[in-house]
Protein backbone atom coordinates (compact mmCIF):
# COMPACT_ATOMS: atom_id res chain seq x y z
CA UNK A 1 0.00 0.00 0.00
CA UNK A 2 2.77 2.46 0.61
CA UNK A 3 4.15 1.92 -2.62
CA UNK A 4 1.09 2.51 -4.43
CA UNK A 5 0.54 5.75 -2.18
CA UNK A 6 4.40 6.77 -3.04
CA UNK A 7 3.47 6.27 -7.00
CA UNK A 8 0.22 8.29 -6.96
CA UNK A 9 2.05 11.11 -5.64
CA UNK A 10 4.74 11.10 -8.50
CA UNK A 11 1.17 10.86 -10.89
CA UNK A 12 -0.18 13.75 -9.05
CA UNK A 13 3.42 15.66 -9.90
CA UNK A 14 3.00 13.94 -13.11
CA UNK A 15 -0.44 15.62 -13.79
CA UNK A 16 1.27 19.31 -12.63
CA UNK A 17 3.66 19.01 -15.12
CA UNK A 18 1.06 18.67 -18.22
CA UNK A 19 -1.61 21.03 -16.93
CA UNK A 20 -2.01 21.92 -20.55
CA UNK A 21 -3.27 19.21 -21.71
CA UNK A 22 -5.37 18.40 -18.55
CA UNK A 23 -6.84 21.50 -19.54
CA UNK A 24 -7.25 21.26 -22.61
CA UNK A 25 -8.80 17.52 -22.14
CA UNK A 26 -11.38 19.46 -20.13
CA UNK A 27 -11.73 22.70 -21.87
CA UNK A 28 -12.52 21.58 -25.52
CA UNK A 29 -15.55 19.98 -24.76
CA UNK A 30 -16.99 22.61 -22.16
CA UNK A 31 -15.93 25.34 -25.11
CA UNK A 32 -17.37 23.09 -27.68
CA UNK A 33 -20.79 22.54 -25.15
CA UNK A 34 -21.67 26.41 -24.42
CA UNK A 35 -20.94 27.53 -28.03
CA UNK A 36 -22.73 24.95 -29.84
CA UNK A 37 -26.11 24.80 -27.01
CA UNK A 38 -25.91 28.90 -27.28
CA UNK A 39 -26.09 28.21 -31.12
CA UNK A 40 -29.04 25.67 -30.45
CA UNK A 41 -31.53 28.48 -28.91
CA UNK A 42 -32.12 29.69 -32.34
CA UNK A 43 -32.82 26.90 -34.23
CA UNK A 44 -34.26 24.15 -31.94
CA UNK A 45 -37.88 24.88 -30.95
CA UNK A 46 -37.89 25.99 -27.15
CA UNK A 47 -40.26 22.96 -26.00
CA UNK A 48 -37.52 20.48 -26.99
CA UNK A 49 -34.52 22.09 -26.29
CA UNK A 50 -33.76 21.03 -22.84
CA UNK A 51 -33.37 17.21 -23.61
CA UNK A 52 -31.55 18.45 -26.93
CA UNK A 53 -29.18 19.89 -24.40
CA UNK A 54 -29.63 17.82 -21.68
CA UNK A 55 -28.26 15.40 -24.56
CA UNK A 56 -25.24 17.16 -25.57
CA UNK A 57 -24.42 17.68 -22.17
CA UNK A 58 -23.57 13.71 -22.20
CA UNK A 59 -21.77 13.45 -25.25
CA UNK A 60 -19.22 16.41 -24.22
CA UNK A 61 -18.89 14.89 -21.47
CA UNK A 62 -17.88 11.04 -22.84
CA UNK A 63 -15.93 13.65 -25.04
CA UNK A 64 -13.85 14.86 -22.41
CA UNK A 65 -12.92 11.35 -20.49
CA UNK A 66 -12.09 10.06 -24.60
CA UNK A 67 -9.51 12.83 -24.66
CA UNK A 68 -8.09 11.21 -21.32
CA UNK A 69 -8.33 7.42 -22.81
CA UNK A 70 -5.94 8.77 -25.95
CA UNK A 71 -4.27 11.13 -25.20
CA UNK A 72 -3.19 10.83 -21.61
CA UNK A 73 -3.13 7.58 -20.41
CA UNK A 74 -1.08 5.88 -23.59
CA UNK A 75 1.15 9.53 -23.25
CA UNK A 76 1.83 8.64 -19.73
CA UNK A 77 2.82 5.08 -20.78
CA UNK A 78 5.41 5.38 -23.36
CA UNK A 79 6.84 8.52 -22.10
CA UNK A 80 7.40 6.02 -19.34
CA UNK A 81 9.29 3.62 -21.46
CA UNK A 82 11.12 6.00 -23.39
CA UNK A 83 12.44 7.78 -20.23
CA UNK A 84 13.63 3.98 -18.61
CA UNK A 85 10.97 4.99 -15.53
CA UNK A 86 9.39 1.64 -16.66
CA UNK A 87 12.43 -0.07 -16.74
CA UNK A 88 13.42 1.80 -12.63
CA UNK A 89 9.77 0.30 -11.73
CA UNK A 90 10.25 -3.42 -12.74
CA UNK A 91 13.68 -3.04 -11.04
CA UNK A 92 12.81 -1.60 -8.15
CA UNK A 93 10.43 -3.40 -4.85
CA UNK A 94 7.39 -1.78 -6.45
CA UNK A 95 4.71 -4.36 -8.30
CA UNK A 96 3.87 -3.71 -11.69
CA UNK A 97 0.06 -4.08 -10.94
CA UNK A 98 0.63 -0.99 -8.75
CA UNK A 99 1.87 0.81 -11.29
CA UNK A 100 -0.63 0.58 -13.49
CA UNK A 101 -2.83 0.64 -11.45
CA UNK A 102 -1.64 3.84 -10.35
CA UNK A 103 -1.91 4.80 -14.19
CA UNK A 104 -5.13 3.90 -13.90
CA UNK A 105 -6.37 5.55 -10.57
CA UNK A 106 -4.55 8.68 -12.57
CA UNK A 107 -7.08 8.50 -15.33
CA UNK A 108 -9.93 7.28 -13.64
CA UNK A 109 -9.27 10.80 -11.65
CA UNK A 110 -9.48 12.94 -14.86
CA UNK A 111 -12.56 11.12 -16.03
CA UNK A 112 -14.73 12.28 -12.88
CA UNK A 113 -13.17 15.78 -12.66
CA UNK A 114 -13.93 16.38 -16.72
CA UNK A 115 -17.60 14.51 -16.74
CA UNK A 116 -18.87 17.18 -13.04
CA UNK A 117 -17.56 20.03 -14.60
CA UNK A 118 -19.20 19.54 -18.03
CA UNK A 119 -22.50 18.33 -15.69
CA UNK A 120 -22.04 21.86 -13.83
CA UNK A 121 -21.50 24.09 -16.36
CA UNK A 122 -24.78 22.22 -18.10
CA UNK A 123 -26.64 22.90 -14.68
CA UNK A 124 -25.35 25.93 -13.68
CA UNK A 125 -24.89 28.16 -17.37
CA UNK A 126 -27.56 25.91 -19.12
CA UNK A 127 -30.47 25.22 -17.01
CA UNK A 128 -30.38 21.43 -16.82
CA UNK A 129 -32.55 20.16 -14.34
CA UNK A 130 -32.08 16.50 -13.04
CA UNK A 131 -33.05 15.24 -10.22
CA UNK A 132 -30.03 14.53 -7.54
CA UNK A 133 -30.39 10.73 -7.50
CA UNK A 134 -30.49 10.91 -11.80
CA UNK A 135 -26.93 13.30 -11.62
CA UNK A 136 -25.56 10.50 -9.76
CA UNK A 137 -26.41 7.57 -11.86
CA UNK A 138 -25.69 9.24 -15.26
CA UNK A 139 -22.11 9.95 -13.45
CA UNK A 140 -21.64 6.27 -13.04
CA UNK A 141 -22.40 5.13 -16.27
CA UNK A 142 -20.94 7.85 -17.85
CA UNK A 143 -17.89 6.87 -16.22
CA UNK A 144 -18.21 3.06 -16.79
CA UNK A 145 -18.90 4.03 -20.74
CA UNK A 146 -15.11 5.81 -20.31
CA UNK A 147 -13.46 3.18 -18.42
CA UNK A 148 -14.36 0.77 -21.42
CA UNK A 149 -12.44 3.44 -23.50
CA UNK A 150 -9.43 2.76 -22.38
CA UNK A 151 -8.87 -0.14 -24.41
CA UNK A 152 -7.92 2.21 -27.39
CA UNK A 153 -5.15 3.87 -24.84
CA UNK A 154 -3.82 0.63 -23.77
CA UNK A 155 -3.94 -0.51 -28.05
CA UNK A 156 -1.93 3.00 -28.58
CA UNK A 157 0.21 2.97 -25.67
CA UNK A 158 2.46 0.04 -27.93
CA UNK A 159 3.35 2.94 -30.35
CA UNK A 160 6.97 3.65 -29.54
CA UNK A 161 7.01 6.59 -30.90
CA UNK A 162 4.91 9.67 -28.82
CA UNK A 163 5.08 11.85 -31.97
CA UNK A 164 3.32 8.81 -34.35
CA UNK A 165 1.23 8.33 -30.92
CA UNK A 166 -0.19 12.09 -31.10
CA UNK A 167 -0.85 11.96 -34.59
CA UNK A 168 -2.68 8.64 -34.78
CA UNK A 169 -4.47 9.39 -31.36
CA UNK A 170 -5.83 12.90 -33.01
CA UNK A 171 -7.34 11.10 -35.87
CA UNK A 172 -9.27 8.62 -33.76
CA UNK A 173 -10.07 11.32 -31.24
CA UNK A 174 -12.08 13.42 -34.32
CA UNK A 175 -13.42 9.88 -35.87
CA UNK A 176 -14.67 8.10 -32.53
CA UNK A 177 -16.37 12.24 -31.85
CA UNK A 178 -17.47 13.04 -35.23
CA UNK A 179 -18.78 9.24 -36.04
CA UNK A 180 -20.24 7.95 -33.09
CA UNK A 181 -22.56 10.75 -32.78
CA UNK A 182 -20.83 13.41 -30.08
CA UNK A 183 -20.31 16.02 -32.34
CA UNK A 184 -24.06 15.77 -33.68
CA UNK A 185 -27.10 13.23 -33.52
CA UNK A 186 -26.39 10.23 -35.66
CA UNK A 187 -30.49 11.15 -36.72
CA UNK A 188 -29.16 13.53 -38.79
CA UNK A 189 -26.25 11.29 -40.90
CA UNK A 190 -26.88 9.94 -44.30
CA UNK A 191 -27.78 6.29 -44.50
CA UNK A 192 -24.52 5.30 -45.50
CA UNK A 193 -23.08 6.44 -41.91
CA UNK A 194 -25.82 5.63 -39.63
CA UNK A 195 -25.21 2.20 -39.29
CA UNK A 196 -21.37 2.81 -39.02
CA UNK A 197 -22.41 5.08 -36.54
CA UNK A 198 -24.44 2.66 -34.57
CA UNK A 199 -21.48 0.37 -33.83
CA UNK A 200 -18.72 3.12 -32.53
CA UNK A 201 -17.94 2.47 -28.86
CA UNK A 202 -18.54 6.34 -27.98
CA UNK A 203 -21.92 5.99 -29.27
CA UNK A 204 -22.58 3.38 -27.20
CA UNK A 205 -20.77 5.19 -24.15
CA UNK A 206 -23.41 7.93 -24.68
CA UNK A 207 -26.57 5.81 -25.15
CA UNK A 208 -26.19 4.48 -21.93
CA UNK A 209 -26.71 7.64 -20.31
CA UNK A 210 -29.42 9.63 -22.85
CA UNK A 211 -31.65 5.89 -22.78
CA UNK A 212 -31.21 6.15 -18.80
CA UNK A 213 -32.27 9.47 -18.88
CA UNK A 214 -35.20 8.57 -21.12
CA UNK A 215 -36.63 5.60 -20.37
CA UNK A 216 -34.82 5.06 -16.82
CA UNK A 217 -33.53 1.83 -18.04
CA UNK A 218 -29.85 0.81 -18.28
CA UNK A 219 -29.01 -0.44 -21.62
CA UNK A 220 -27.70 -3.62 -21.49
CA UNK A 221 -26.82 -4.19 -25.69
CA UNK A 222 -24.87 -0.97 -25.52
CA UNK A 223 -22.86 -2.35 -22.05
CA UNK A 224 -22.23 -5.53 -23.51
CA UNK A 225 -20.92 -3.77 -27.02
CA UNK A 226 -18.39 -1.66 -25.26
CA UNK A 227 -17.16 -4.77 -22.68
CA UNK A 228 -16.99 -6.35 -26.47
CA UNK A 229 -14.73 -3.42 -27.42
CA UNK A 230 -11.99 -3.43 -24.53
CA UNK A 231 -11.26 -7.38 -24.52
CA UNK A 232 -11.11 -7.48 -28.44
CA UNK A 233 -8.80 -4.30 -28.17
CA UNK A 234 -7.24 -6.17 -25.09
CA UNK A 235 -6.38 -9.51 -27.45
CA UNK A 236 -5.25 -7.03 -29.90
CA UNK A 237 -2.97 -5.72 -27.48
CA UNK A 238 -1.25 -8.92 -26.45
CA UNK A 239 -0.94 -9.91 -30.33
CA UNK A 240 1.10 -7.05 -31.18
CA UNK A 241 2.92 -6.56 -27.42
CA UNK A 242 4.03 -10.59 -28.14
CA UNK A 243 5.01 -9.95 -32.05
CA UNK A 244 7.01 -6.13 -30.95
CA UNK A 245 9.09 -8.65 -28.16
Amino acid sequence: MKNLLNLLKIEYIFTKRNVGSFVIGIGLPVGLFLLITTMMTKDIPQEVLPIVVRDFMVSMAIYSSLSFALFTFPIALVEDRNNNWFLFIEQAPIKIWQYYIAKFIRVFINFVIGIIIVFSIAKYFKCVNLELREWIISLSLALLGSICMLGFGILLSQIKSTEKLSVVSNVLYIFLGMIGGLWWPISQFPDSLKNIAKIMPTHHARELVVNYLNNHEIAYNSLLILFGYIIILIVITIIVRNKQR
